[in-house]
């Protein structure tokens, strides 16, 4: 299993920012996952997935339900990483 950030395009459309992690090649584990939100002229935000649920074990994504994963630009992982307290 391997874990690391990136930018997840669901194919609803909807963009998170997560921990990605393949397991045994059938399925994704996201975990510390975030919305990503225009929040102006060029600008994000990060907005918490379904802070209405218990997801702190991360949620399981099949690869058919994802159009691509990129890794994320310094300025986002910055930000991704105050959200969750991460240095």
């Amino acid at each position: 299993m391997s874990e690391n950030l990136q930018v997840v395009r669901l194919s609803t459309g909807e963009e998170l920012i997560a921990k990605v992690e393949t397991v045994d090649g059938a399925y994704y584990k996201l975990t510390d996952v975030a919305y990503l939100v225009p929040t102006g002229e060029n600008n994000l935000g990060l907005a918490p997935f379904m802070s209405y649920c218990n997801i702190n074990d991360g949620v399981v994504i099949e690869p058919k339900d994802v159009m691509f994963m990129l890794e994320p630009i310094e300025g986002l992982i910055h930000q991704y990483n105050l959200m969750f307290k991460q240095s």
